[in-house]
């Protein structure tokens, strides 16, 4: 727990590793050594770990960075985005209550697992999927067209739709 700084992150990273485990246990040569072998990789599964979620907050980081205007002021809330919304209507509603409770509402992706009754993995791959539906959406409806043909936002003074920037 304190090579990754959280309890759920460290049951992930104590699954992946045994996963590894099992599936490289033919390079295992020496019984006996099995200890030593299998903190080696938990170690470099907590390592992988680390690495992917620095780079995922950096991620983050920059696409805020990303999300304020030339102006300094920050781009309009994805809730009075009248695309983003009408985008939500055409997913799946599991999809489209996954992104509302998360993306738009700023719940956990732990409370949001819990509440639907199912596991953080699976509510991990389901926000995934519902962002990648939505911005397939908004790319289809906005992206592609020209601006006239785009739904009115209310993002900007009654300007074309700007979420797929």
């Amino acid at each position: 727990m304190r090579l990754v700084g959280d309890r759920h992150a460290a049951n992930d990273v104590l699954q992946n590793a045994s996963v590894r485990a099992l599936v490289r246990s033919s390079t295992l040569r020496d019984r006996e050594r099995f200890v030593p072998w299998f903190r080696s990789v938990l170690v470099n599964a907590a390592v992988d770990y680390t690495r992917r979620d620095r780079a995922y907050r950096r991620a983050l980081s920059q696409l805020a960075l990303e999300s304020t205007s030339a102006d300094g002021a920050p781009e309009p809330d994805a809730q009075d985005c009248t695309c983003v919304q009408e985008a939500l209507l055409d997913l799946k509603p599991a999809y489209a209550g996954i992104l509302r409770k998360v993306d738009l509402e700023g719940a956990s992706l732990d409370e949001v697992a819990t509440t639907v009754g199912i596991t953080r993995s699976n509510a991990r791959v389901r926000l995934h999927r519902a962002r990648r539906a939505l911005r397939s959406r908004i790319l289809l409806v906005c992206g592609g067209a020209p601006s006239d043909h785009c739904m009115p936002c209310s993002c900007k003074e009654q300007s074309p739709c700007r979420a797929a920037r």
